[in-house]
């Protein structure tokens, strides 16, 4: 089987912000649409790679099914998963250059995000099929620190557990003149993103259905546990 599976979180599709992803990127994740994108020089060229995984953040990484488990399996697993798990509120969203590339990130860490993306990665691990040796040698050279590659053994990804930083990618890596460029441009485009809270009410399930190939968004789950406290009336952009 060529197909790969992964655990994002992703707005969900009826709501301004999975919209304004979508159309920064060109691309909807849940239809497979092209769209139309802002008017900003080279925006096509600089979005490639994020364009082809859809509009996300990243709670475990693709991976190929185990051959012990089935498509139906996971969604199986990840209703469960998802009724015992508290959605997060993110306090507010900022732009920031990581590594290279242009994200949305929180403006402060939380616990409970690094909770539920630990709890994705090592509870669906059973759903993982192995490694190949060259997805760990393409990794490695990637350039890995030797946490990072225990990380990448044991669990499939090198930035997990306390690797991990959540993050919506919005550019493939960028030279300085672009990423100035674009950070201007894209705190106009996500402007009521950014500065306000963020609800991570769901998991959704991603497929690449063959190699190279655009991923999709098949499958949301609302994650229906307790939560501490009770969230903030402010938060808008999952409205329906």
């Amino acid at each position: 089987m060529s197909a790969r599976y992964a655990l994002y979180y992703a707005p969900a599709p009826d709501t301004l912000f999975h919209a304004l992803g979508a159309r920064w990127l060109g691309r909807d994740a849940w239809s497979g649409e092209t769209l139309g994108q802002p008017a900003i020089e080279n925006l096509a060229d600089l979005t490639g790679e994020p364009r082809r995984y859809g509009f996300h953040a990243t709670l475990k990484a693709p991976f190929k099914l185990a051959a012990s488990k089935s498509r139906k399996d996971l969604s199986a697993f990840a209703e469960e998963f998802a009724r015992r798990q508290a959605p997060v509120m993110l306090r507010k969203l900022r732009l920031a250059a990581l590594d290279g590339f242009l994200a949305l990130v929180p403006d402060a860490e939380s616990d409970h995000l690094h909770e539920l993306s630990a709890c994705c990665v090592m509870d669906f691990d059973g759903f993982r099929g192995p490694l190949h040796q060259e997805e760990i040698a393409r990794r490695h050279r990637s350039g890995l620190n030797l946490r990072q590659s225990r990380l990448l053994l044991n669990w499939g990804y090198p930035h997990v557990l306390d690797q991990f930083r959540f993050h919506v990618t919005l550019s493939d890596k960028l030279e300085a003149a672009d990423m100035a460029r674009l950070r201007s441009a894209a705190e106009t485009h996500f402007a009521v993103a950014i500065g306000a809270p963020l609800l991570i009410d769901a998991i959704t399930i991603f497929c690449e259905a063959e190699p190279g190939a655009p991923f999709r968004a098949e499958e949301r789950f609302t994650l229906a546990g307790k939560a501490d406290r009770a969230w903030p009336e402010i938060w808008k952009l999952g409205v329906r």
